[in-house]
């Protein structure tokens, strides 16, 4: 059921009466008190009268939006933006003090499971299990201990080769010297 009036600007009025209730009206009601008759006082400076009788009734309905804004409070959108960046900022640090508290955990985990492991390598004799990881811990060692001495022995043969180029070309240079001061000594 709709309700049909006449007279265009009262539809008008009646929608923007209605959405201003719908608007504001839920945050004044919310609060579970009852609407008494003197909670809006929305006054008009002069009577409004059906169109046919009132020659300026849009003057005086544009009196009657200006008073109703007038009575609304103002928006500030930095305001809003401000809240609505706190409450998204506030959701993400709620996320990220539980990523936080998930990754201590694990971590924590991880530092558990490493402690029994270095203590089982320390002491390879509790266990038959610990033994596995001596093992292990011995192969690399002696893994690393070959590969060292094999580059040392690498280092030692190129230092050799290097030092024999560098007498090699000490002989080169004083050869082409000589040769050099032979050819002057050959012209006089």
């Amino acid at each position: 059921m709709s309700l049909q009036l006449v007279d265009r600007e009262a539809q008008e009025t009646l929608e923007a009466a209605l959405a201003f209730i719908d608007e504001y009206g839920h945050e004044q009601f919310s609060g579970g008190s009852s609407l008494s008759s003197h909670e809006f006082d929305f006054t008009l400076n002069s009577p409004i009268h059906p169109r046919h009788t009132n020659i300026n009734s849009h003057i005086a309905l544009d009196s009657v939006r200006s008073q109703i804004k007038a009575q609304l409070p103002k928006r500030n959108r930095s305001r809003d933006r401000q809240k609505l960046e706190l409450l998204q900022l506030s959701v993400k640090a709620e996320l990220l003090q539980n990523r936080v508290a998930y990754l201590t955990k694990k971590q924590q985990d991880a530092d558990a499971e490493r402690g029994v492991a270095a203590f089982n390598v320390m002491n390879p004799t509790s266990g038959q299990g610990n033994g596995l990881f001596f093992d292990v811990w011995k192969d690399l060692a002696n893994k690393y201990r070959r590969l060292r001495r094999e580059a040392e022995a690498e280092n030692r043969h190129l230092r050799g080769i290097y030092t024999h180029q560098v007498t090699t070309l000490e002989t080169l240079k004083r050869l082409l010297q000589m040769q050099e001061q032979v050819k002057v000594s050959t012209y006089f």
